[in-house]
This record gives C-alpha cells, sequence and structure tokens, in this order.
C-alpha cells in the first residue's frame, strides 16, 4: 500500500474497490485497505477465487505478499482467522499470558486492556471480567487470583457454517439505552446499543423511536449481512403495538407516534434489495436484545463540560446568585451570619414582658403613645397594654 501521504489509506482503499469490482465474483469479496477476504461455498470454489484474485492484481501491477497470502488462516485488525475461528495472534497472547502471570495489579490491568480490544473472541463472562479489573480496585490477592484464572485459557470464539440460515435481527428499548443484536443459527454477527438519555418510562413510542435509531445507524452493516448471506431477514420486537404497527399496512398520515416510527423503520429496513423481510413478535424474557438495551454507556454518566457551557453558567449565575459575605464564627468563615440563640418558649409571657421605662429614650425607634390622641376616639389604655404595645405616632 503506498504511503506518504495522510490519506494514502483511505484513497487506495477506494481504488481497491473499483478494482476488484470489475471481478466476475465481486460480491463474495470483502476488502479493507491492502487486507481481501474473499469467500466460497466449497474449498475447490475458494481456490479457483483465490488464484483468479491473485493473478488479476498482478496483470494491474500491483504487488502480492505471498507469505501473508494463504488459504487457511489470515490475520485482519489484529485478529487470527483460522478454520471458523476468530482468536488472538499466539505473539500477543504469550504477551498477554505473561502479564496475567506476574501476580501485580498493574500488569494484569495492563493485560485486561489489550483483552478489551479483542472483545470479539471473549465469553460473556470473560468480559465481566475484564470490566471488574478495569473499573474496580482490586487489592485481596485471591479474588485477583480468581480473575487470572478466568483468564487462563486463549480466548476464542467459533463460527459455525450456516449456509441458508435467515438473518434475525433482534430490537428492544428500555428507559437506559436501546439495544439490537444480529444473528444467524448460533452465530452472533452484530451487537450494538445506544443510550437514551431523554427516555424516563417504558411507553410505546421510545420502543419505536429507539429502533428506528439504531436500525439507521447500522443499517449499512446490516445491508452488508444480508447481501452475503443471501437469505431473509426476520426482525423481532417484544413490543406487542410496535411488532402490530410493522405488520399493518404503511400509513400516511401516522395516528401515533409508535406507528409513526414504525413507518419510518419499515421504509428503512424496505431499503434492503435482494431479501424477504418479515415483522415478527417475542416475548420480552426470550429476547436476546433486553440485554445490551440495560447496559448504562459512558456517555450517560459523564457530563458535557465544554468552554461554551462554563462561560454561559457563569453569565446566568452572575444575575442570579445572590453576593455572599463571609463572617468569622468560633470554628471557622461561613457565607451565613450568626443567628442568635432561640429564646426559651416554656418561659412565662410576664418573664419576656419588657420593661420600656428602663430603655432610655434617645435609643427608642418610635415613640411610646400613652394618651389618646386627637384622631382616634378615647379609650382606657392599661398598664400592660403600655408595656406591650408600641403605637404609632401621629403628626
Amino acid at each position: 500500500m503506498p504511503m506518504g501521504a495522510t490519506n494514502a489509506p483511505k484513497h487506495f482503499h477506494a481504488v481497491m474497490g473499483k478494482i476488484l469490482a470489475k471481478l466476475p465474483f465481486a460480491n463474495d469479496i470483502r476488502y479493507y485497505q491492502d487486507d481481501i477476504f474473499i469467500s466460497a461455498t466449497n474449498t475447490k470454489q475458494l481456490r479457483q477465487r483465490y488464484q483468479k484474485t491473485i493473478d488479476y492484481l498482478i496483470k494491474r501491477n500491483f504487488q502480492v505478499n505471498k507469505l501473508k497470502s494463504q488459504l487457511n488462516c489470515t490475520d485482519l485488525l489484529g485478529y487470527t482467522l483460522n478454520n471458523h475461528q476468530l482468536s488472538i495472534p499466539d505473539q500477543k497472547w504469550k504477551r498477554i499470558e505473561e502479564l496475567l502471570h506476574s501476580n501485580n495489579l498493574d500488569l494484569i490491568k495492563r493485560a485486561a486492556q489489550t483483552l478489551s480490544y479483542y472483545k470479539h473472541t471473549l465469553t460473556d463472562s470473560q468480559q465481566f471480567t475484564i470490566r471488574k479489573l478495569l473499573t474496580n480496585k482490586v487489592k485481596d490477592s485471591d479474588i485477583l487470583t480468581i480473575y487470572t484464572k478466568a483468564l487462563a485459557d486463549k480466548p476464542r470464539k467459533t463460527f459455525y457454517a450456516s449456509a441458508g440460515e435467515p438473518l434475525k435481527l433482534y430490537l428492544d428499548s428500555s428507559n437506559t439505552a436501546a439495544g439490537l443484536i444480529l444473528r444467524q443459527a448460533d452465530n452472533t454477527l452484530l451487537t450494538a446499543s445506544i443510550p437514551l438519555p431523554a427516555v424516563h418510562n417504558y411507553a410505546n413510542s421510545n420502543e419505536a423511536q429507539g429502533a428506528y435509531m439504531l436500525t439507521k445507524k447500522y443499517l449499512n452493516q446490516i445491508k452488508d449481512y444480508t447481501k452475503t448471506a443471501k437469505t431473509d431477514l426476520q426482525v423481532f420486537t417484544d413490543n406487542a403495538l410496535l411488532a402490530k404497527a410493522l405488520t399493518s399496512p404503511l400509513k400516511i398520515d401516522p395516528i401515533t407516534e409508535t406507528i409513526y416510527y414504525a413507518r419510518k423503520l419499515r421504509i428503512l429496513l424496505d431499503s434492503i434489495k435482494m431479501t424477504k423481510t418479515t415483522y415478527h413478535y417475542i416475548q420480552g424474557s426470550l429476547n436476546p436484545a433486553d440485554k445490551p438495551s440495560r447496559t448504562r454507556l459512558k456517555t450517560q454518566d459523564r457530563k458535557k463540560n465544554t468552554i461554551h457551557a462554563k462561560q454561559l453558567y457563569r453569565k446566568i449565575s452572575a444575575h442570579n446568585t445572590p453576593s455572599y459575605t463571609l463572617y468569622r464564627t468560633q470554628n471557622a468563615r461561613t457565607q451565613f451570619r450568626p443567628q442568635l440563640p432561640i429564646p426559651d418558649r416554656t418561659r412565662s409571657r410576664s418573664d419576656l414582658d419588657l420593661d420600656l421605662e428602663e430603655i432610655p429614650e434617645k435609643s427608642r425607634k418610635r415613640r411610646i403613645i400613652s394618651e389618646t390622641t386627637t384622631m382616634t376616639e378615647p379609650t382606657q389604655i392599661s398598664e400592660t397594654d403600655i408595656k406591650r404595645r408600641r403605637l404609632p405616632t401621629y403628626d
């Protein structure tokens, strides 16, 4: 592959696609930059296509690395594909094994980080173990030994031949995320989920909206799998109203949001040509997409602290937040003024009466009138009223 420019891999990938498209079996070829995959129904057909592809590339002045070109085993994106098995390369696994047996938590975490890249070869229990190692602070040596034993065997995943089996697309949504799983027989081809931060319940419209968003995002991959498998596509959902809306005729003016998103989902899936798409209802306990739909993604836990958001928050807080003054107390500084002790309400009212005669005249805020004025009718004011009441003054 030519190197030197920043767009060289992308340009070479586009050129390779145009050249390989001229082969008679171009629909059975997959490529990624300079890596080429050839599929066939039997060994004889595979050898013929393999040799024709090499001769065709050499004729177009391409250099083929015969050391890496082989029929039974190949390396792609760091994985080793051999005899229907996807595994980790031997040299990489030896390094990971050394780190796992080091009995050092930092080195074991480094091995777990490397294994997290090869997640397609790991089982569900092994992926759970790696998440524990990367998130929790493991201090007990016994627990560390248990975790390392779970990763003792070399991870590998076997893909069984399932020619003619239909593709099954499972959709599900919860109050946290929307999940999708694409399977063919016992082979899981695609697992994906996206967060739904605005969803607060299990409404039918949220179920339909999550299914539409996921299908729209991974539509090209679903098309590629249906094109390769050349079989029917079956869509499953555990929402009865959504399944009914998918099977019913498309309405021009949808009544509800569920029918609206079901119509958009039907239009997306109908764009997949050369396949027959059917829609089915499945119970929630039998839907495998329930697990990815309940995983909490990192984007839901992380707050978006951008520069623009911080500046906007400062402007808002500058107008709405009152200014505080720090008051010194006995122990520390506080924003609130020290409060006086609460008086004892159990004391009698007579003890709380204030003797106004003891207060100097200059310190009083208002004059206390003990006699009636010309503007009020004469009333009898008792001695207690003089002590307890402060009457307004009139000029």
